[in-house]
This record gives C-alpha cells, structure tokens and sequence, in this order.
C-alpha cells in the first residue's frame, strides 16, 4: 500500500466519512420531510373558509359524521361522481374531496388508492387540455397521497407527469416541486427515475421563471433530495444547478435553506472536474464562512476543501478569500469547526506552497491534540521541502510529535514517527536531535506494527549514527 493510499485510508477513517455523511444525508431528509409537511399543512389551512362554508352548507351531511369530519361515504360518494359524472360534478366533488381531506384528521389514504379507477382518472388530468381548477385538485390530492403509495407502477406513472406540472403556471408547478420532493425522498431508485426524467432542467427553468422565493426555495430542497443517496453521473447537471445554488448564498440568511444548498454544492465539489468549475465562484463563500451557525461553516469549509484538492485552485481561492479568515477559524472552540478547518489545511499541505505560515503550523500544533488531520497537515509540511520543515522546527510541532509517539494510537504513532524521520534527513536534524530521548521510546523499537517498528527504527539508527 502506498503512503498516498494509507492517507487516504486514514483520512476517511478520522473523518469517519461514510458515517458523517449517511448521518448527514438522513438529517437532511427528515428536515425535508418535516418542511414538507409544514408546507402541506400550510396550504391545507390556505383552502379558504369561506371557499369551505360555501360547499359544506350546500350539503352539509356530506360533510360531518357525529359532528366531525371524516364522512367516508360522502368521499366515496365524491370519488364515484369524479369518475362517472358531468364535468360540472367532477369539478365539484374534486373540490369538495380536496377540502375533506385538508380538513380532516385521520384520512383513509388505502380506502382512496384502492380505488384504481378514481386514481386513474386524476392521472388522466395530467395534460394541456385539462381544466385548471380540476389539474389544480388532482395535483393536490397527489401531492397528499405520494407517500402513502405504495405501487411502483402508479409511482413512475406519476414521475413521468411531473416535468409537465413543472411546465404549468406556477400555482401549480409548485405542486410538482412538492411532489418530487416526497417521491425522491422514497427510494433511490425513483431519485434515478426523476434524473432520468431530466428533472433537474425543468426546476432550473422553473427557477428562473418565478420571482416567488418560497417556490425558490422548494426547488432547492428538492434539488438536496434528488442529490442525496445518488448513484448516478451528475457532471451533466452540474452546470445548471451551480449558479442557482450559488445565487441561494446571496439571497438568504435562512439557516436551513443555506444548508440545502451548501449540502448540493458539496456533492458537487466532490467531483474534481465539476470543483474547478467552481472555482469562479469561490468568492461566494465569503458569505457562508463567517456564518454564525457552526453547521453552515463546516459545510463551506467542506465545499472548499474539496475545490482546494486540486492544486492550481489553491491561488485562486486565497485570492478571493483571503487566507486570514481560514486562520482565524484555526482559534475556534467549537470542536465541528476545528475538524474541518484541519481538514482545509490537511488538504493544502499535501503539495508545497507559500501560504503557510509560522502562525498556521503553531495553531495546528494546538489542534493536533484532539484531531488528527490537524496532525496529518503537520506531518505534510514535513515532506514537502527545506523551508516547510524550517516551519516546523521553530514551532511547537517537535515538541508535539516526539509526544505522540507515547499515545496510545497507532495512527499517531505512525504519522509523528514518519515525521521526525523525514526531519532526521534535513539540514534541520541537529535542532531536534538532542530532544529525542531513546529510552523514552525503546519500546517503539519492538512494535508489531511493521510500518511503525521500521521507522522507529530508521530514526534509532540516525540518532546512532550522528
């Protein structure tokens, strides 16, 4: 295994990256989930009282059972006139079905999905010559069962109308956000069947065409869920969703929003030829990198750490954020933060550069004792050159390695070792030495771990020898 392989190994590992981020990707569907339904819960109260009053008194019957909703045969009732009845009759018991069931408690979704007929009618006003009012229902009514549906079949028959909800006046669009939203939030697969559906186009054209920042904000949400748990290619959306999710940092202060769409832009970045593309707008995250919430700090340094990867972007990012903020966020006493800042400079130690300084290396000494990548960018500087190293001599970093090296972790061990081994080798090796003692690390010298027990015995043999 080589050492690139062993650190990418341990950088997953301290990072515990698969977790964090399954972690990551369960709490963003669960606040989806809840945004979701306090917007349903929204329009369900928006059906006016009085647009209620004037239905219910027509029949009130209908309406109450005992004094209170639900009257099941009155739905039924409503469900058979939608499939048999004049068009005046569909447009009515449609409306009636969609106020019974925004008023009423406990609703018999299986009773309704049961009724394959009635659902096929409502699937059937999916089209241009629909009715807007009873294409406005049928949306509705859709929206509230999605999550109750329990046949595939009926589910990618719906995935494929949404791109045409999407295309409708924006009452209605809405409506479609929604219901891709709760549909990808069921399964992986149908988070691939919106894609294939070229669904991304359709909310970047809805995106551009409204001016309503709540329907803005859904498509971003929506976009945090179609991105999450995928398994397919996203380079090909990549250049219609960046400069939407960037312009979301420039347009709100909402700490949930923010999240949506720092969380896709991470997703993103990942992909090493879709971070360069984001190189350009890099100094947008001037905004999200002092943000009072640790949360959307993490993400942008994240994001950033993935840009930073590639090492012709390190200038340009330094350029438009300017490297003294990153080292301000070195002083930070939240412990989330401080694991990504490390993970920042991790990421711009691995190849030389000058923006490292004796002010950096000193913090990272600090941060060292409770993250390990704070030690690894340590350890970094160590390999690069004369001057790196010149770094760490007049820093506490010695001092910090030779104590790692009586911890109880192997990955500490190993990393300080390989440290003042590198060290040992430099025009710099007489500085540190006379502050190495052997008998403190003897026992080193018999370790099981091979990679270990060579190099501690690398560096008994260069103290030997001088």
């Amino acid at each position: 295994m080589s050492r690139l392989d062993k650190r990418k190994k341990l950088f997953k590992k301290t990072l515990d990256y698969e977790t964090a981020k399954t972690k990551r990707i369960q709490s963003l569907l669960e606040q989806s989930k809840s945004k979701t339904e306090q917007i349903l819960d929204r329009k369900r109260k928006i059906v006016g009282s009085y647009e209620q009053s004037m239905v219910m008194k027509e029949d009130p019957d209908k309406w109450f059972e005992n004094g209170s909703f639900l009257n099941l045969q009155g739905l039924i009732d409503w469900m058979s006139q939608v499939k048999t009845g004049t068009i005046e009759e569909q447009n009515k018991a449609i409306k009636c079905i969609r106020i019974l069931l925004s008023c009423s408690i406990s609703i018999p979704y299986e009773k309704i999905l049961q009724d394959t007929e009635f659902i096929k009618v409502l699937m059937q006003a999916f089209k241009k010559s629909t009715a807007r009012e009873f294409l406005l229902n049928s949306a509705w009514i859709f929206t509230n069962l999605i999550v109750h549906i329990s046949n595939q079949n009926t589910t990618n028959e719906l995935i494929s109308k949404i791109p045409f909800l999407l295309g409708c006046d924006l009452g209605i669009a809405e409506l479609g956000v929604i219901m891709a939203s709760n549909i990808s939030n069921k399964s992986k697969d149908n988070q691939n069947l919106l894609l294939e559906q070229n669904i991304i186009s359709h909310l970047h054209d809805l995106y551009i065409r409204t001016t309503d920042q709540k329907l803005k904000y859904s498509i971003i949400g929506c976009f945090s869920n179609l991105l999450s748990g995928r398994s397919v290619d996203i380079n090909k959306y990549s250049e219609k969703m960046i400069p939407i999710l960037i312009s979301v940092l420039k347009e709100t202060t909402n700490p949930e929003i923010l999240l949506d769409a720092l969380f896709c832009l991470s997703y993103l970045a990942e992909e090493k030829v879709i971070g360069k593309q984001m190189v350009k707008y890099v100094t947008n995250f001037k905004i999200t990198i002092n943000n009072e919430f640790y949360e959307i700090v993490c993400s942008t340094l994240q994001i950033l750490s993935s840009i930073l990867l590639t090492p012709e972007n390190i200038p340009k990012v330094f350029k438009a954020i300017p490297i003294q903020l990153f080292s301000n966020l070195l002083d930070s006493q939240n412990f989330f933060i401080q694991k990504y800042i490390s993970l920042v400079f991790y990421t711009i130690t691995l190849k030389y550069n000058s923006y490292i300084t004796n002010e950096h290396t000193t913090k990272l000494c600090k941060l060292a004792n409770k993250h390990n990548l704070a030690l690894l960018a340590l350890t970094n500087l160590a390999r690069n050159n004369e001057k790196q190293i010149k770094l760490l001599v007049n820093s506490p970093a010695i001092d910090l390695f030779i104590k790692c090296l009586n911890i109880n972790s192997e990955e500490y061990i190993y990393f300080a070792a390989e440290a003042l081994n590198t060290i040992l080798d430099s025009t710099h090796k007489n500085l540190i030495k006379n502050k190495i003692d052997i008998q403190k690390i003897e026992k080193l010298h018999l370790h099981p771990n091979e990679e270990i027990f060579n190099c501690i015995n690398q560096i008994f043999s260069k103290l030997n020898n001088n």
